[in-house]
């Protein structure tokens, strides 16, 4: 039986949470179009400052840095912030798993970057490859703490982060665009975003 204290508590704790996502989607909301916004900016910039050919080396590199960044995904960020009691022991598994398929997968895209570049004939392929090949480890560092903040309704602070990462990526890729870094350009801002 429930007394009418639990039931008061119970109320709360549900009005509470109910807020907190009302906020949560408020702030994912912002986050999307805010940084869809800068970053449609940015694109613009940049196509202004860098080539065509560029842009389709970095396209090319973009879809296979993609595709591992997918696959380092394993969905154990999604078990943290799900998980009822969280203990030490699940967060430093869950992080050290993610860093070594994100290190596997950079080390992967780093030794197949010539193949990749032959495949398609562009020799300026494979060093923007090996670049690039630090993003899918990269994003596996940021997997623990972000779920971190998920799971604690935190999304006023993965907003900001977000919105932080696109800005300091479209600054860093349009001053190294505008110093004529070309391509380069792009995988800097890629890497600095991520």
């Amino acid at each position: 039986m429930t007394s009418v204290g639990e039931t008061e508590a119970d109320e709360l704790g549900s009005a509470s949470l109910r807020r907190s996502a009302v906020r949560g989607v408020g702030w994912s909301a912002l986050q999307t179009v805010a940084s869809r916004s800068l970053s449609t900016v940015v694109f613009v910039v940049l196509a202004r400052l860098v080539e065509p050919e560029d842009f389709g080396l970095v396209a090319i590199a973009s879809v296979f840095v993609a595709l591992l960044t997918v696959l380092a995904d394993q969905g154990f960020g999604q078990a943290l912030v799900q998980r009822p009691v969280l203990e030490r022991t699940h967060l430093d598994t869950a992080f050290w798993l993610n860093v070594t398929i994100g290190a596997l997968l950079a080390l992967l895209l780093a030794g197949t970057a010539g193949a990749i570049a032959n495949l398609f004939d562009e020799a300026d392929l494979a060093p923007l490859l090996r670049a690039l090949a630090m993003v899918p480890l990269i994003s596996a560092l940021g997997v623990v703490p972000s779920s971190l903040l998920r799971r604690d309704l935190a999304f006023a602070s993965l907003a900001v982060r977000g919105l932080v990462g696109t800005a300091a990526g479209g600054v860093v890729g349009i001053a190294a665009a505008v110093a004529g870094a070309g391509a380069w350009a792009l995988v800097a801002q890629l890497v600095v975003q991520t």
